[in-house]
């Protein structure tokens, strides 16, 4: 990602198209990046278990 101070839910959205395109390896870091800035997020268990996949 291009702005990598982005908001943690730019993060989740960038992960969830990276995923739908294929593109596991950057899907799962954008993703991860996610949980680092926001761990307590409402669907962080969903987006774990997308990392577990």
């Amino acid at each position: 990602m291009t702005y990598p101070d982005a908001p943690a839910d730019a993060w989740r959205w960038h992960g969830i198209m990276l995923d739908k395109r294929g593109r596991k390896p950057e899907s799962r870091a954008a993703l991860t990046r996610y949980l680092m800035l926001a761990p307590n997020a409402p669907d962080a268990a969903f987006v774990r278990q997308m990392l577990v996949s």
